[in-house]
């Protein structure tokens, strides 16, 4: 288990880990939730004895517990000049969060867990808000590969705040069943993004939700690019 000095990165973490008190049969591998949940997505199987405890909802919870410490430790690094994570605390709360997200990137082979998620709708959304928050949070560029910059010609007044920018990342696997999240809850969280990305990125991407709700459309070629001008086009690696 990896040490850490942050109390909440600790608590965490201990979370992670099977627990002393589970049977030796119901360890996987390392005996981590995100392994665990690899195990789920391929084999259709939960865990407990009787096979109903499942990962999910912990990896999710998880995660948005990490997402949540990375984004404080930012936010007060750029208003103060000093984080709330060490060096190595912060290389920590990242490698967890990487083995989190992807597992939940992973092929759902068996299709059970997805149906599972899909049959509690609210979980459902929780799962597809945490996607989204987890790509438009800069703290976690180097979890999900999101590229991020400061939106050029903006107002002296403006906050200066990194956007995503370039080519956006999309939830694989079974997330990509939970990574277009609705217009209504778009529209939800539609104040909230305003606040940290500005008013012309969250009607962008409120735009993108309301007019592509499949994401059919191609990078760079939706309502993003028609009304904001923010137009480009994504080449596939060789």
């Amino acid at each position: 288990m990896a040490e850490s000095e942050n109390q909440r990165l600790k608590d965490i973490i201990e979370e992670l880990y099977i627990r002393p008190m589970v049977a030796d049969s119901d360890v996987v591998g390392d005996g981590k939730t995100a392994t665990a949940l690899i195990e789920e997505l391929n084999e259709g199987k939960g865990f407990g004895g009787d096979g109903s405890k499942w990962h999910i909802e912990k990896a999710v919870a998880k995660l948005g517990g990490l997402r949540d410490l990375l984004e404080d430790d930012r936010k007060a690094k750029e208003n103060t000049g000093k984080g709330i994570l060490s060096d190595a605390d912060r290389k920590v709360a990242l490698n967890e969060s990487k083995e989190l997200w992807t597992a939940l990137n992973a092929d759902d082979v068996a299709g059970v867990v997805t149906k599972n998620v899909q049959a509690k709708p609210e979980f459902a959304k929780t799962v597809s808000k945490l996607i989204k928050t987890v790509i438009s949070a800069e703290s976690m560029s180097e979890v999900t590969g999101q590229k991020f910059a400061v939106p050029e010609n903006l107002h002296l007044k403006a906050p200066q705040r990194a956007v995503p920018s370039g080519e956006r990342i999309k939830g694989r696997g079974f997330a990509k069943a939970f990574g277009v999240v609705g217009g209504a809850l778009n529209a939800a969280q539609y104040p909230v993004d305003i606040y940290n990305y500005g008013f012309k990125e969250a009607s962008k991407q409120l735009s993108e939700s309301l007019t592509d709700p499949l994401d059919v459309v191609p990078d760079g070629q939706g309502a993003g690019c028609v009304f904001f001008g923010d137009c480009y086009v994504v080449t596939p690696m060789a």
